[in-house]
């Protein structure tokens, strides 16, 4: 047969162009691939060419030794590239470049992140399965508390937020839908809404009865303001502590103080029971948070646990 035509630029700009790019060489009623080096070098099959391409295109910088190229494994594509190395390579380029420190600016919102960039869906899908399945966190075996910390580092590591605990998104209320917290009182989740159990304070008779409720959480930055609601359909009866909240300097966190709880019937608008709850404070830190997924971190002063809440934006 014929041997293929030889190698030849291709004028890309043009339709004419494009489908020269895409040409093959006939022979009879056999087909081969036509040898067209421009498209084995588009393509990446040279991955050396691809850089020397790539440092001719940018000769100032080359000049001011501002320039590194390494080769990570993919498709020369950001998007296919591995995670890790392309983050680790990164990394490496900027401590060369600008070395390890830089001055602090606790007004100055950080970038987010390499990995903050891909995809979070399938995540948070894993997250709310996992809260299903364990009753919201009530369920949870020592394998189920090892795949919630597994599944939580991924998507801390998306954080798209930058000061979360300061951020406007904290506000409206949230669904309590996962804790880790064996006290926390959960008794069922279906990975959207949770229940808890519904305690009236002593020596009320309402303490006994094995009432439920669905468990909200309300934000209002702009008071500074937080309440943890407890919901029951059982004549509207509802708990709800009240809480002061201050975001930490670098914007991470909140340093929290109890104020008080209550209890009422008809959702809220007949009372039945306040009480002073001062005394408790603690620090919660917003480790991820988004316009329709939060997770808190919550501590108290002095104590060494630490309790994880997995929130989503609540629909009414």
């Amino acid at each position: 047969p014929p041997a293929p035509p030889a190698a030849e630029g291709v004028d890309r700009t043009s339709i004419r162009g494009l489908l020269r790019w895409f040409a093959v060489w006939r022979s009879g009623r056999e087909q081969e691939a036509g040898s067209f080096a421009q498209v084995g070098r588009d393509l990446g099959l040279d991955p050396e060419a691809k850089l020397r391409d790539y440092q001719a295109a940018m000769p100032a910088a080359v000049a001011a030794g501002a320039l590194e190229t390494c080769l990570l494994p993919g498709w020369n594509v950001l998007v296919w590239e591995s995670p890790a190395d392309l983050a680790a390579a990164l990394s490496g380029f900027v401590r060369r470049r600008f070395g390890d420190a830089s001055p602090p600016s606790a007004a100055a919102p950080t970038a987010p992140s390499l990995r903050s960039l891909l995809p979070v869906g399938p995540v948070k899908a894993r997250l709310f399965r996992l809260a299903a399945r364990t009753a919201g966190g009530a369920a949870a075996t020592a394998a189920d508390l090892e795949e919630f910390r597994e599944v939580l580092a991924e998507l801390e590591a998306r954080n798209p937020t930058p000061r979360a605990a300061s951020s406007a998104l904290l506000n409206g209320e949230w669904d309590q839908c996962f804790t880790n917290n064996p006290a926390g009182g959960v008794v069922w989740s279906d990975g959207r809404t949770a229940r808890r159990k519904l305690l009236g304070p002593p020596p009320s008779p309402l303490a006994a009865l094995p009432l439920t409720g669905r468990v909200t959480q309300l934000v209002d930055l702009s008071v500074g303001e937080y309440r943890q609601r407890v919901q029951s359909r059982a004549l509207g009866l509802r708990a709800e502590l009240r809480a002061a909240v201050a975001p930490t300097e670098d914007g991470e966190a909140w340093e929290v103080a109890f104020r008080s709880f209550t209890f009422s019937a008809a959702a809220g608008r007949l009372p039945l029971r306040a009480r002073e709850t001062s005394g408790y404070e603690g620090v919660w830190r917003h480790s991820y948070v988004d316009a329709d997924t939060r997770v808190m971190r919550t501590r108290k002063k002095g104590a060494d646990d630490e309790w994880v809440f997995v929130l989503r934006r609540a629909v009414k």
